[in-house]
């Protein structure tokens, strides 16, 4: 008999080499990683020994639901053990973020890192949109709301194919190019206290991207300054 190839253990290998490419720090795993577990076993169909096992329905195929299975057991063992669901929760907008929920996704994981009421594809529709901070103040003014739920509402008109009272840069114009922190910037960001809600606030006071504003906290911490939002 042929031994088939080792499928699963190809995607492993696929999936911790894309992680690897944006290597978190050893964050606190805590609350991200007790969540992805319990998706991961209810994706699965695990149950609690105790309880009744579930009903198999007529023509479920065990071979597409024990791939399931070990897609989810993919991304437990790569992804939770190597703490990257703490590390895309500390910065859901950052590019290691969107690389961890893709992955969830894509083994049939009902995770995200994203914000509660908040969308990656809000995001995405958003500032892709080109729209910048002032236009996002201005759209808060008008109606009334947090810049989250801001942006979840009119990332979801474009997504619906409406367009915001708003138009993109018409507020103002966009800051230049975000400038990406390095790792030890991004370590001292975080080891002070700061979060991605913060970083928000001050790119938007300084009218920078969040990156370059989690950059400046870093060098005004490491000069022994003191950052508006403390």
């Amino acid at each position: 008999m042929n031994q088939q190839p080792d499928q699963y253990g190809d995607l492993s290998d696929r999936v911790a080499a894309a992680l690897r490419s944006r290597e978190p720090r050893d964050a606190d795993v805590d609350l991200a990683a007790r969540r992805i577990a319990a998706r991961v076993a209810d994706a699965a169909g695990e149950r609690d020994a105790t309880s009744a096992p579930p009903a198999v329905r007529p023509g479920t195929r065990p071979a597409r639901r024990a791939g399931r299975i070990a897609l989810a057991g993919v991304f437990s063992s790569v992804v939770v053990a190597g703490c990257s669901t703490a590390a895309a929760a500390a910065d859901p907008y950052s590019g290691f973020a969107a690389v961890v929920d893709g992955v969830a996704q894509a083994v049939g994981v009902d995770w995200t890192s994203m914000p509660a009421g908040y969308t990656r594809a809000q995001h995405d529709a958003f500032w892709g949109a080109g729209y910048t901070a002032q236009d996002l103040a201005t759209l808060d003014e008008l109606w009334g709301t947090e810049s989250l739920e801001t942006k979840a509402r009119a990332g979801q008109m474009l997504l619906d194919g409406a367009m915001p009272p708003v138009a993109p840069g018409s507020a103002g114009p966009a800051p230049a190019a975000d400038v990406w922190p390095t790792p030890e910037q991004l370590d001292t960001f975080r080891d002070a206290g700061y979060t991605p809600a913060d970083a928000e606030r001050l790119a938007e006071l300084w009218d920078v991207g969040q990156g370059e504003a989690k950059a400046r906290v870093a060098d005004m911490i490491e000069d022994g300054r003191t950052p508006p939002v403390p």
